[in-house]
């Protein structure tokens, strides 16, 4: 209790559950008839009785084909007889006659899914020349089978249908024997095929569990994080198991809620995890768990991919704004409120980050060009553009605080005045940094700033008083608007010259709004 910070309660329910140990429960439920119950106990008699079939085939003459393809597979007999694998012989009857001469009924025995009706009214046996793998439920009881066949038939697999005592999107395969192992290591692997979680679970790898020749569920996920907090997917190396991780990836998001975790382990191209575990070892998978993704980390990979966008690219802000708009909707379906906020503000540093790449024409821009040969005051603008550069010296985590508390991205910024945008640049590439070793105003001396350095202090000699990193962010913000005021006092007085009724009153309008929101911000500073 302890451990897993949970009441006695909770304790006993996860305990059961674990084990597959049925509780009563206080609550009353609606009354089972006796014959229901009889059916089921059939029912599972039956899967019993076949399975035991199955396995004594497999160690007949006539199930030599069987054994010699498990043992091609890489099984050993202990192995067999461990997970109680067998052979279905080429026969149309040869189960059903068996079952029937212990006194099982056709119809009984069509419920149990291990044979089936033909057009004509006539019992025939489902599973023919395959190798049989039982499925068990958190027990031990042989609930279902998998088939695989041993010649190029198809299909490849064929398991039992739903039966009243299976459900395919609630069962994982392998789950009773790699029960134990989730509990001891708080983790659960979760792979595509039988072949990989036995595979696996051979070689060392016991906390291996498989869905049932579908789409992993949603109830499958619930069920494992039962029993873990950890679930790393390592499905197959083809196009099909990377689309079946993104699909998952993007399932799980409503599910997932804070001490919960799920990592994408992700192979070479076309191979599965019986192929890797048997060509590389368990140390090399090992390996591979350990450089696992994270949900946030995968999720940002597959929207980038989806987007034809890689990490280093240079984007235009169409298509960041695509980007973002992606991602956060798939945040939306997230119903843990607190871990969706960190999720919300892991993509936001991510965005923030991505795309940032100074450009060196940017100074030499056409819009830069057209702003200074306008008539403008350009030494009043320049005048603002340093002090926000010289906030930015002092404060360099600014221009991230100013993207996540305003949508303000200082690095699409254009300045009039060159040298800013190579302050502008320095401060970039100092905070891309993997280290942050270099000191910033290293930097600058380097790129022959020097009076930047000096003139820094003209920020902290002024009506502000002494600044700190959160008010820095709120003069920073009330500088920029500053300067944006400027800009369109002159398209105001330009819209004006011409009798430019509409722009003017629009551009009067937003000009009024701006200062509004200047004074608004001015006033805060009594109470920082």
């Amino acid at each position: 209790m302890e451990t897993e910070h949970i009441n006695f309660k909770e304790a006993i329910e996860y305990i059961a559950n674990l084990y597959g140990i049925a509780l009563p429960k206080i609550e009353r439920k609606k009354e089972v008839k006796k014959e229901e119950i009889d059916e089921l106990e059939l029912i599972y008699k039956i899967n019993e009785e076949s399975c035991k079939f199955f396995e004594k085939n497999i160690f007949e003459f006539f199930g030599k084909p069987g054994l010699d393809y498990a043992i091609k597979r890489g099984l050993t007999k202990k192995d067999i007889k461990k997970f109680r694998i067998g052979f279905a012989i080429d026969d149309f009857s040869m189960l059903l006659n068996y079952l029937k001469s212990l006194n099982f009924n056709e119809n009984i025995i069509e419920k149990s899914g291990v044979i089936a009706k033909n057009s004509k009214g006539n019992y025939y046996d489902k599973f023919r020349n395959r190798l049989m793998f039982p499925v068990l439920d958190k027990k031990g009881k042989v609930i279902a089978f998998t088939g695989r066949i041993l010649d190029d038939g198809m299909p490849k697999y064929m398991n039992s249908p739903e039966t009243k005592i299976y459900i395919k999107g609630n069962t994982l395969f392998n789950f009773y024997f790699a029960k134990d192992a989730i509990y001891r290591q708080n983790s659960a692997i979760l792979v595509e095929g039988n072949m990989d979680a036995l595979s696996l679970f051979i070689c060392g790898v016991e906390n291996v569990v498989a869905p049932m020749g579908t789409g992993i569920t949603e109830n499958q996920i619930k069920e494992l994080w039962k029993s873990t907090d950890n679930i790393f997917v390592c499905l197959d190396g083809d196009s099909a198991g990377q689309k079946a991780s993104k699909r998952l990836a993007k399932l799980v998001l409503p599910l997932i809620s804070i001490g919960k975790n799920i990592n994408f382990v992700f192979l070479p191209i076309d191979i599965d995890p019986d192929d890797f575990i048997r060509k590389y070892g368990k140390n090399e998978f090992d390996n591979l768990i350990k450089k696992s993704s994270s949900l946030s980390d995968y999720l940002w990979d597959i929207e980038l991919q989806e987007l034809d966008i890689k990490e280093n690219d240079i984007i235009i802000p169409e298509r960041k704004a695509e980007l973002e708009k992606n991602i956060f909707k798939l945040v939306d379906s997230m119903k843990d409120i607190k871990l969706k906020s960190h999720f919300e503000q892991f993509y936001r540093n991510k965005l923030w980050k991505f795309g940032n790449h100074f450009q060196n024409n940017k100074k030499n821009s056409p819009i830069r060009s057209e702003i200074k040969n306008i008539n403008i005051d350009v030494d009043l603008v320049e005048k603002k553009e340093k002090k926000i550069c010289a906030l930015l010296i002092k404060f360099p985590n600014l221009c991230k605080m100013l993207y996540d508390d305003y949508n303000i991205d200082i690095f699409d910024t254009i300045f009039l005045n060159d040298r800013c945008n190579l302050i502008i640049s320095i401060i970039q590439d100092y905070l891309n940094s993997s280290n942050n070793e270099k000191n910033i105003e290293k930097l600058l001396v380097k790129n022959g700033l020097n009076d930047y350095i000096n003139d820094s202090s003209i920020i902290f000699n002024n009506s502000y008083g002494r600044i700190t990193e959160i008010k820095g962010l709120k003069i920073l913000n009330i500088l920029l608007l500053e300067k944006k005021v400027m800009l369109l006092e002159f398209d105001l007085k330009e819209a004006s010259s011409v009798g430019d009724i509409a722009k003017t009153n629009k551009l009067s309008e937003e000009l009024k709004k701006l200062r509004i929101k200047i004074d608004s911000l001015l006033t805060e500073f009594d109470f920082i």
